[in-house]
C-alpha cells in the first residue's frame, strides 16, 4: 500500500485534517510525510495547522500499521484507496480549490479527461428521467465519462443512461462504498464497478447523508470538462449545491432549457448556457 495515501488517511480521519488544510500543507511542504515530521520533531515550524490538530498528527504515526492493514483487507474486498500523490489520481481534481487528500474508488477511475457532470433536482418529473437517461446515452455513445453523484432522481437516471449506451461512468458518493443501503443503489452500484467506478472521500462505513451531496458534486464537477443542468429545482438548495462548484472551477455549465421560467433566469444569470432540446447536445460534444 503507498505510503502517502496511509499517511493521508491518518491526517484525515485521525488528525481531523481537510482538503483545504491538506492543501496549504502540500504546498508549502510537499509530501505529508515531511508535515509528520516537522509535527514530531518541530511543531513550531508549523503556524499554520491548528494546535488541536497538530496534537494529534504528533500521534498519526502510531495509527498507520492499523491503517494499512485495514486497507489491504478493504483491496481484498475490491476497493483501492488512490491519494493525491498517486499517478493514478485524476489530474483535473489535483487542479480544483480544494482536492480531496485521497479516493476510496470501487472500479476504474475515467481513463480520458473527456468528462460530463450531468445533475439536476432529486425529484424530477418523468420527462426529465427521460431526457437525462437520453443525454447520458448520447454522451456515452461519443466517448465521454458520464460523471454525478449517487442521488437519486436525474442523477441515477444519467447513470442508467451511460451503462444502456454501454459507455463509462463515474459516480462520487455522498457515503462510504460498503454502506450504500437501498437494494435499487446496490444492483446499481454492481454495474458501475463494473463500467465505470464508485469514488468516495469517506471511510467504508459512513452512512449516507444529505448534507454530503454538496461535498460530492464539487467532486464530480471538479473532474469534468463541463455540467449538464437537466433540471433544478428553485425551491431546494439543489440549484446552489450544482452551480456553486461549476462557477468556483470555472467549469462551463449547459442546461435544458424547455420554458422560460425562475430557475431558467437563475441558470442565465449564473452564466449558463442554454439548449433547446438533447440536438443541442452538440454543443457539449464540440467543447469537450
Amino acid at each position: 500500500m503507498p505510503e502517502q495515501a496511509v499517511i493521508s488517511i491518518a491526517l484525515h480521519e485521525h488528525a481531523g485534517m481537510g482538503p483545504r488544510l491538506f492543501s496549504h500543507l502540500v504546498l508549502s511542504l510537499g509530501e505529508p510525510e515531511e508535515a509528520l515530521r516537522r509535527a514530531e520533531e518541530d511543531p513550531g515550524s508549523l503556524p499554520f495547522i491548528p494546535p488541536e490538530i497538530l496534537a494529534k498528527m504528533r500521534t498519526c504515526r502510531e495509527r498507520l500499521p492499523e491503517i494499512e492493514s485495514r486497507l489491504t483487507e478493504l483491496r481484498r474486498r475490491g476497493i483501492e484507496v488512490i491519494s493525491f500523490f498517486d499517478k493514478d489520481y485524476p489530474e483535473a481534481l489535483r487542479r480544483i480549490s480544494e482536492p480531496p487528500l485521497y479516493l476510496y474508488v470501487r472500479g476504474n477511475l475515467p481513463a480520458t479527461a473527456r468528462c460530463v457532470c450531468v445533475t439536476g433536482t432529486l425529484e424530477p418529473a418523468a420527462a426529465a428521467i427521460a431526457d437525462a437517461a437520453e443525454a447520458a446515452k448520447r454522451l456515452a455513445a461519443a466517448g465521454i465519462t458520464v460523471v454525478t453523484t449517487f442521488a437519486r432522481g436525474i442523477e441515477a437516471a444519467a447513470h442508467v443512461g451511460a451503462i444502456a449506451a454501454g459507455g463509462s461512468n463515474c459516480a462520487f458518493c455522498n457515503c462510504g462504498l460498503e454502506s450504500i443501503t437501498s437494494p435499487e443503489q446496490r444492483l446499481l452500484g454492481e454495474r458501475l464497478g463494473e463500467t465505470g467506478c464508485l469514488c468516495s472521500e469517506y471511510p467504508e462505513r459512513v452512512k449516507p447523508s444529505a448534507s454530503r451531496r454538496k461535498e460530492a458534486l464539487r467532486l464530480a464537477v471538479g473532474i469534468s470538462s463541463a455540467l449538464l443542468v437537466i433540471a433544478a429545482d428553485a425551491h431546494t438548495p439543489d440549484m446552489r449545491a450544482v452551480l456553486e462548484p461549476a462557477q468556483r472551477e470555472g467549469t462551463p455549465t449547459f442546461f435544458l432549457a424547455a420554458q422560460a421560467d425562475d430557475v431558467t433566469r437563475k441558470l442565465l444569470a449564473a452564466g449558463a448556457y442554454p439548449i433547446g432540446d438533447e440536438a443541442g447536445l452538440g454543443l457539449i460534444l464540440d467543447y469537450v
